[in-house]
């Protein structure tokens, strides 16, 4: 157990759970409006999933919910990774894996940092809605777990505790 307390694996634990926090931003509020001086507030299965209305149909930002959903899948992916012990046989599959979850972290925080933009075009409106904080730092937390998953392959591999 011990050999797996590594500068490495606490890197990746660390992307892990920012990775977790960056999925459930996926709950809060994701779009705003300003009209008259009042902000008004679209949940998360309106801004993602689109509506169903008496006026009509609005379109959702899917291609931001594929993006939760990347981050949540590189956040199982840098979970897993922490158990892959770090011997030399080893070394070309860790890193090809930190890539890949790394890419995918950055990938996910992109395509939900695109939600506003996505959601205005689609729905032919003209930048009336805006990103609400909850995306913001869903991608926030997507970028840094993306280059914790990257700066662990140049944290050293040897076990913290003796």
């Amino acid at each position: 157990m011990k050999k797996l307390l590594t500068a490495a694996n606490l890197a990746r634990c660390l992307a892990f759970v920012l990775g977790i926090v960056g999925f459930c931003m996926m709950f809060t509020n994701q779009l705003y409006v300003e009209l008259l001086g009042t902000r008004g507030y679209l949940s998360f299965q309106d801004a993602l999933f689109g509506t169903q209305g008496l006026i009509g149909s609005v379109k959702g930002a899917t291609l931001s919910f594929v993006g939760y959903l990347l981050i949540a899948a590189a956040a199982l992916g840098a979970c897993i990774s922490t158990l892959i012990p770090a011997k030399k046989d080893n070394k070309g599959a860790i890193t090809f894996l930190s890539i890949v979850l790394a890419l995918l972290f950055i990938a996910g925080g992109v395509f939900v940092i695109l939600e506003a933009n996505i959601y205005n075009s689609v729905n032919e409106l003209k930048s009336m809605y805006h990103l609400a904080i909850g995306p913001i730092l869903g991608a926030v937390f997507a970028f840094v777990a993306g280059l914790l998953t990257c700066g662990s392959l140049v944290l050293s591999t040897k076990p913290l505790v003796k």
